[in-house]
C-alpha cells in the first residue's frame, strides 16, 4: 500500500508536536529523523516537505536505509529533465535510422522501422530505470529486513503539505501507516483539531481546553 494509500489527518496551526512514539511499531522512540515527502505530481518544480519524526532503536535502521534508498533513486523524480534527454536520444535514433534505410527519403516509402525504434527505445528507458529502482530496494531490504511487529518496511509516517483545495495552506496533513500513531498526534495537538476530528482519530471525546492563566491565584 502507497503513502498515498495511508491513513491521514489535517491539523490546523503552525507547528505540530511530534509525539514519542514509533510510528512503525508504536513503542517509545529516542532516534530523531528528518526527512521530507515529495509529491508524486509535483514534477516540474518539486516541493519537499520537512518534518522530523522519533523511531525506536528496532525500527530506525530500517527507515534510515528506506531514506538512503530514495535519495539515490531521487534522480527518477526529476522528470522533465529525464524526459529532455530521453527525447534527445530517440530523436537521435529516430534519424540515423532515416539516414541508412533504403527510400527512407521518400515519405511513400518510409519504413516502419523508425517507429519501431521509437516505441523500443522508451520501452528501453521506462525498464532500466524501473530496475534500477527495484534493485535499490531489494538491496536495501536485505541489509535491514523487515522486523515482527513493524507496520511496513521503512519509514511509516510522513509531513505531506496542505491539501491541494486549502488555497491558503492553514491544514497540514500528515499520514501513517498506523492510525494509532495518528491518535497519538492528535492527542499531543489536541487544540489543532475539531471536536469530530478528534473523535474519529483519537476514538474518544476531545478534553476541554485548559483556560486557567498561569500564575493565577
Amino acid at each position: 500500500m502507497g503513502v498515498s494509500q495511508w491513513p491521514k489527518v489535517a491539523l490546523k496551526g503552525t507547528s505540530q508536536v511530534i509525539p514519542r512514539v514509533c510510528p512503525n511499531c508504536l513503542h517509545e522512540a529516542d532516534v530523531s529523523l528528518r526527512y521530507c515527502y515529495i509529491r508524486p505530481w509535483d514534477v516540474f518544480r518539486p516541493t519537499r516537505y520537512f518534518q522530523s519524526f522519533r523511531y525506536c532503536g528496532t525500527c530506525a535502521p530500517a527507515a534510515e536505509a528506506d531514506l538512503k534508498h530514495h535519495r539515490r533513486t531521487d534522480w527518477l523524480r526529476r522528470v522533465p529533465g529525464l524526459m529532455v534527454v530521453l527525447f534527445a536520444a530517440v530523436l537521435s535514433t529516430l534519424l540515423i535510422v532515416d539516414a541508412v534505410l533504403p527510400g527512407s527519403h521518400d515519405p511513400k516509402e518510409r519504413s516502419p522501422v523508425a517507429a519501431v525504434a521509437f516505441a523500443g527505445s522508451v520501452a528501453a528507458a521506462v525498464l532500466l530505470a524501473w530496475l534500477c529502482v527495484r534493485w535499490s530496494g531489494k538491496s536495501a531490504l536485505r541489509r535491514c529486513p523487515r522486523q515482527p511487529g513493524q507496520a511496513v518496511w521503512g519509514v511509516a509516517a510522513y509531513y505531506t503539505g496542505s491539501p491541494i483545495l486549502d488555497l491558503l495552506g492553514n491544514s497540514k496533513v500528515y499520514r501513517a501507516a498506523r492510525p494509532e500513531w495518528l491518535a497519538a498526534l492528535v492527542r499531543a495537538n489536541r487544540d489543532q483539531v475539531d471536536d469530530a476530528t478528534y473523535r474519529l482519530i483519537a476514538g474518544e471525546e476531545r478534553p476541554p481546553r485548559d483556560t486557567r492563566r498561569p500564575f493565577a491565584a
